[in-house]
């Protein structure tokens, strides 16, 4: 009866997954994007016991992510096997796969989960260096996806795809990562109300992608002046709330350290003159012992992010992505003396 009872089952998985309904493998896609924000769930604060190359540096929530070792070309980044291999693969021997030790998802993913996942992988894959050809050969005006933004993607994102400022406007995304925009392009993006463009097909994307490279990038000085106002308090710029409890990072002995929202104005940090604990802050009732931010003058704004969104600064769980951007602009280009503030990015 056991036997038979479990037989049934993997007949009824097999069916399933044989399937491969198009709604089940663009949602593999999105949790081969990001399965903690399409689940909205959290995950291990430990890396990823599979994830052991010492020569980048990753977050740890990113090591559970499967396009971080599989990569958006999903021919394998940092050491590690690509899933290119598996097109066409029966899903149910890529649900077991799913399951084993190596990958950890065990407890994280449900069985459903691993179905849409092991069906994208199957079946979902597009060829990324082919749609970039394709792509690079559509000239300005050719393609037709135009009509296809205005009235599926522009509601949300805009005309000029710059609207929301949790992501960077769609033009800087689509010329910086475009293996990237091809994949959310096709699946949507994880844990949001994005539509997937695959039922369209691969010639929409790659048409898709050529247009959204028109699109307009960030205005400099517009984002550097922006920062200038969120390092002077970004609360009273963002209109939100003031944060009631003290920066974890401002020492409890400090003045302020009993007036919470003025602990996290970068400014009573670093200053006015941007030198910290070498410049005016030194000492008086502004003097924490914390550095300034002069050395990152001229840094890669990406970096200066990753600075501010981590466990130091925190700023990644009060403030967008824009806001984080224009801040970092901020920081390299427009701290007062830098010789970068009249370079060619202003022009």
């Amino acid at each position: 009866m056991f036997a038979t009872l479990v037989a049934l089952l993997a007949t009824c998985t097999t069916t399933l997954a044989s399937a491969a309904d198009p709604a089940s493998v663009v949602r593999g896609g999105r949790l081969y994007d990001n399965l903690s924000v399409e689940l909205k769930t959290r995950i291990p604060n430990q890396p990823n016991p599979a994830f052991k190359t010492q020569q980048v540096r990753v977050a740890a929530s990113d090591t559970w992510r499967c396009v971080e070792c599989h990569g958006w070309d999903y021919q394998g980044q940092h050491g590690f096997v690509g899933i290119a291999g598996k097109q066409n693969a029966d899903p149910v021997a890529i649900l077991a796969i799913l399951k084993n030790a190596n990958h950890g998802y065990e407890d994280l993913l449900d069985e459903g989960d691993r179905l849409d996942l092991a069906n994208f992988v199957s079946t979902g894959q597009s060829d990324m260096r082919k749609l970039m050809d394709m792509t690079a050969k559509i000239k300005p005006g050719q393609g037709y996806s135009e009509k296809v933004f205005a009235t599926v993607c522009a509601n949300c994102h805009g005309l000029e795809g710059d609207r929301l400022r949790q992501i960077p406007p769609l033009g800087d995304s689509a010329r910086q990562r475009p293996m990237e925009v091809l994949h959310v392009t096709l699946n949507g993006h994880p844990g949001g109300d994005m539509p997937a463009l695959r039922t369209l097909g691969d010639d929409t994307a790659a048409n898709m992608l050529a247009y959204l490279k028109s699109l307009r990038s960030v205005n400099m000085a517009s984002s550097v002046a922006n920062g200038g106002r969120l390092y002077d308090d970004w609360q009273a710029q963002l209109g939100g709330q003031r944060q009631a409890l003290p920066h974890p990072s401002y020492p409890a002995k400090a003045y302020y350290a009993n007036v919470p929202s003025e602990t996290w104005r970068c400014k009573e940090c670093h200053g006015w003159d941007y030198k910290g604990n070498e410049g005016v802050y030194a000492k008086g009732n502004h003097a924490t012992g914390i550095k300034g931010i002069r050395a990152m003058a001229g840094a890669d704004p990406e970096k200066i992010m990753a600075v501010l969104t981590s466990s130091v600064h925190v700023y990644g769980a009060v403030m967008k992505y824009r806001d984080l951007l224009d801040l970092a602009n901020f920081v390299s280009y427009g701290q007062f003396g830098n010789p970068a503030y009249l370079s060619e990015k202003f022009f």
